[in-house]
């Protein structure tokens, strides 16, 4: 869950570009290591309902992003196994905190290979297993971080500034609005900052209806 409070946090975060402490802390949240894992969990946590969607401004045009355009085409998770050099080589996804073509290594011999055993690999052998990431690096260069039509898309490259621009199609605000909502509801209708704690954004926009609601029928009954 990513709660009314985590966004506040996340958009904090993004708006003073403190990326690095960004990524840490929605990988915290999102509690999945593999790349393929990540990505999935951040569109679940997005789309709750079938209405959800990304609104985006791009060249004086408003762009909506529902759920089958975010993260098109992003591959299953999967491994596959070769021997290379006589060793037994498992070749896979990378993991969140590794951007470079080693990080596709997953395991030599049953043993899972580290980003400080990436720095130890000699190239020589990193060359000769390349020909078994391709497959795994074109999957991922076959996604797209959204697509609408042909004119409308943003293909999916695997580096940090990308991850970073996923995260803020998908939990970003504005900080000084969401920070207004919270206050006017703590100070209107008792709420306290812990209850945010429990409350996603679209739960936070449900209670705003309701009691948009009761204070127009209180008005209307005046």
């Amino acid at each position: 869950m990513i709660s009314y409070n985590d966004l506040i946090q996340i958009s904090f975060l993004h708006t003073n570009k403190m990326y690095d402490e960004l990524l840490q802390y929605v990988q915290n949240k999102i509690n999945e290591k593999g790349l393929i894992k990540f990505l999935n969990k951040v569109k679940s946590l997005k789309y709750i309902t079938e209405t959800d969607s990304i609104n985006l401004n791009y060249k004086d045009r408003e762009l909506i992003i529902y759920k089958e355009n975010f993260l098109k085409n992003l591959p299953t998770d999967s491994i596959s196994t070769h021997i290379v050099d006589g060793h037994n080589v498992t070749i896979g996804y990378p993991d969140m905190d590794n951007y470079n073509t080693g990080s596709f290594l997953k395991e030599i011999d049953g043993e899972k290979i580290t980003e400080k055993d990436y720095k130890h690999i000699p190239l020589s052998f990193i060359r000769k297993i390349k020909k078994h990431t391709s497959p795994f690096i074109q999957k991922l260069n076959d996604t797209y971080v959204y697509y609408i039509n042909e004119n409308y898309n943003s293909r999916f490259i695997y580096n940090q500034q990308i991850i970073i621009n996923i995260i803020y199609f998908a939990f970003v605000y504005s900080y000084e609005a969401l920070l207004r909502d919270q206050v006017f509801l703590i100070k209107n209708f008792n709420f306290t900052r812990a209850d945010f704690n429990d409350i996603t954004y679209n739960q936070y926009k449900d209670y705003v209806k309701v009691m948009n609601k009761m204070t127009k029928d209180e008005r209307a009954s005046q």
